[in-house]
């Protein structure tokens, strides 16, 4: 197997607040590595703190520009068991992509994903709570979620 160090990246992982990094050059088959503080791999973010800040911004960016298809689709008139389908299957992916390999991370982040979902319900049950609006749509939260799904995989 060949490298293409055009595809290459360079990360340096660092824990420390302020970083006392000397400039280095990482050069391969005459081509020089881009250095990145993230990469995303396999779709889940990577920062080089290895902290999940990264991904949970990146995916909750992601599933904000879809609550927009939401608000269109429930002015068209769609039935709200019908919207709840939609986010189903459009939304919710998107902030549980892998999350069994990232869900571990401090509830101040489990709190920006389950917000995305509370405006997803408040979209389609204006008016209601979070809570009664899971009940009505039959949805768990998504940290529930992630706790079962982290359980069928870690058995």
């Amino acid at each position: 197997m060949k490298l293409n160090p055009k595809k290459c990246k360079e990360m340096f992982v660092n824990f420390m607040t302020n970083p006392n990094i000397l400039s280095r050059d990482l050069v391969v088959f005459g081509t020089q590595i881009e250095s990145v503080d993230a990469y995303k791999l396999l779709g889940v973010m990577l920062g080089s703190n290895l902290k999940w800040n990264t991904q949970v911004d990146d995916k909750t960016k992601k599933a904000c520009k879809r609550l927009y298809a939401l608000r269109v689709l429930k002015k068209a008139g769609l039935q709200e068991r019908e919207l709840v389908l939609v986010y189903k299957s459009m939304i919710r992916p998107i902030l549980e992509y892998a999350v069994e390999a990232w869900s571990d991370f401090p509830q101040y982040l489990s709190d920006k994903l389950e917000r995305v979902q509370k405006r997803a319900l408040w979209i389609i049950y204006p008016g209601s709570d979070y809570g009664e609006a899971l009940k009505i749509s039959k949805l768990e939260s998504l940290k529930d979620r992630r706790v079962d799904l982290c359980k069928i995989v870690y058995k």
